[in-house]
């Protein structure tokens, strides 16, 4: 649901009726907007991807059967060095140019909590399939 809406700029099943969203959740289709209308670009293998992780049906949906692998697999991740992704092997698309504490602002939501950035990164040590 989050690439869905970090694509398209709202939830799938978006809804201000909490009971209504709960039931578009559970039983309606994911539908994309119409690119041409709402001037937004992406691909079919988007679609497909987004499609097949929002899959009803838990047996079919994607990373039912080999779990993450089944998803790195997708065409739309082709050509991506998972591995070299693994040890920060890959450069950043975009590095925001911060030469002043301001700088932060542009970027960042920035407040005056002492608590530590840390990565989110799981190491394949630490990495498991569930089934």
């Amino acid at each position: 649901m989050l690439i869905y809406e970090m694509l398209i700029g709202v939830t799938p099943f978006f809804n201000k009726n909490k009971n209504m969203l709960l039931m578009k959740i559970k039983s309606a289709k994911v539908i994309f907007p119409d690119r041409k209308k709402y001037k937004i670009d992406y691909s079919d293998e988007i679609m497909d991807l987004i499609s097949k992780l929002l899959e009803k049906e838990r047996s079919k949906r994607l990373g039912s059967n080999n779990d993450y692998l089944d998803v790195i697999s997708h065409p739309v991740f082709k050509g991506i060095d998972f591995d070299k992704l693994q040890t920060k092997g890959v450069p950043a698309p975009f590095k925001p140019s911060i030469n002043k504490s301001e700088d932060l602002e542009k970027y960042f939501n920035v407040n005056d909590s002492k608590t530590a950035i840390v990565d989110t990164f799981i190491p394949s040590e630490s990495r498991r399939i569930v089934k």
